[in-house]
């Protein structure tokens, strides 16, 4: 007959067949004895060591992290660390682990000590991926009707040739997408609008907006950009500007006249800097803003201050672009003042009426002094 006994219960037990149960981790000592007659026992022990184990859920994630396994020595619990290897999962950041399944933020990361004092599962908590794309929206010369003209295709050849040549080694231009993972407590994370510079021949570039077709800006450059719950793909298009200009009335004042000298810019409003004649700063009172692209009103009391002849009117904009053009003043037209008949100098009537009288009187006095010489020379004949 075997008797077999466990030097510590709360570790492991055995029972009369040697089947042993754990309890927890720790050390314990089986032993097993056999009666060998009534005067001699045979012995035999085994020190076994009871492990905890940390195991690893990559909850829908893929890659296997291996179990973690400690030894209670002393008091009721024993260390282990988290492997630094990562789990995947496609559009996903893993956030690091947690003690449930479905909690929303993560406890343990890589390399942290976890203590056991008993067998435990940690789950991967996963966060989307957000990513922010950048469209430079630049559009490709078209003619007026939308098609090419068969004429010119020859030419157009040519020409396509060389671009080739002359572009070879020449860098495409790109601005490198954003990522962010959000605190997947709220869904919301940030990313930071890049400095660049764009070139567009022609054009300005003053910064981002989310419809292809604005005509202003909603970032620009070391502005936030945060991403909303949900939203986890966002495109901003850049935002370009020709700077033609357009004058409502003419680029020519007349001194006095009154009439406000009106012009729109093709560049957006919000980034309207100073306007500036001859190189000195117009004081905002001078002039009044309105959107339509830049339209600008230049009052004409500040007109009536320039001496006449050609002057440079420029626009300055917060991106550095500044766009010139010129304006001419006139002098006030003088018409003379011809007394009674000044408002009438266009109307021969009068004029003719009051000259008639002078006329008639140096008519009669010809008329006698040729009468009297006839007599004269009737007298001598």
């Amino acid at each position: 007959m075997i008797t077999y006994t466990s030097s510590d219960d709360d570790v492991a037990t055995v029972d009369s067949n040697g089947n042993i149960t754990t309890k927890k981790s720790g050390s314990v000592t089986i032993t097993a004895v056999a009666k060998v007659d009534n005067y001699n026992d045979a012995s035999r022990s085994y020190t076994l060591n009871v492990q905890y184990v940390l195991s690893f859920n990559v909850n829908g994630g893929e890659g296997e992290v291996a179990i973690q396994t400690c030894v209670v020595k002393s008091g009721t619990s024993c260390a282990v660390k988290v492997p630094s290897n990562a789990p995947n999962k496609e559009d996903y950041f893993f956030l690091g682990w947690a003690d449930e399944i479905y909690d929303k933020a993560a406890t343990v990361g890589a390399g942290d000590t976890v203590d056991l004092t008993e067998n435990e599962t940690l789950y991967a908590i996963w966060a989307p991926i957000y990513t922010l794309e950048f469209d430079l929206n630049i559009k490709p010369d078209e003619d007026s009707d939308g098609s090419e003209a068969e004429d010119d295709a020859e030419a157009n050849n040519e020409e396509d040739e060389t671009t080739e040549d002359e572009g070879e080694g020449e860098e495409e231009q790109s601005v490198e997408a954003l990522t962010c993972h959000p605190d997947i407590t709220d869904g919301i994370c940030s990313v930071t609008i890049p400095s660049t510079e764009l070139v567009w021949d022609g054009h300005e570039f003053f910064g981002w907006a989310k419809r292809m077709d604005s005509i202003d800006t909603d970032y620009v450059a070391e502005q936030e950009f945060t991403f909303t719950a949900g939203e986890y793909n966002e495109t901003l298009y850049a935002v370009w500007a020709d700077g033609n200009i357009t004058w409502a009335h003419g680029r020519a004042y007349t001194l006095e006249s009154g009439e406000d000298m009106v012009l729109r810019i093709n560049f957006p409003l919000s980034h309207f800097d100073y306007l500036a004649v001859d190189g000195e700063k117009v004081h905002e009172n001078n002039y009044d803003l309105e959107e339509g692209s830049t339209v600008v009103t230049v009052h004409a009391e500040y007109l009536d201050t320039l001496n006449d002849g050609v002057h440079i009117l420029a626009i300055a904009y917060d991106n550095g672009a500044m766009v010139e053009t010129e304006f001419e003043i006139k002098k006030k037209v003088v018409v003379p003042n011809t007394g009674s008949n000044t408002e009438n100098d266009n109307n021969g009537g009068i004029l003719v009426i009051t000259v008639l009288p002078a006329v008639a009187a140096v008519m009669v006095v010809v008329v006698m002094v040729v009468n009297k010489n006839r007599k004269a020379h009737r007298k001598f004949d």
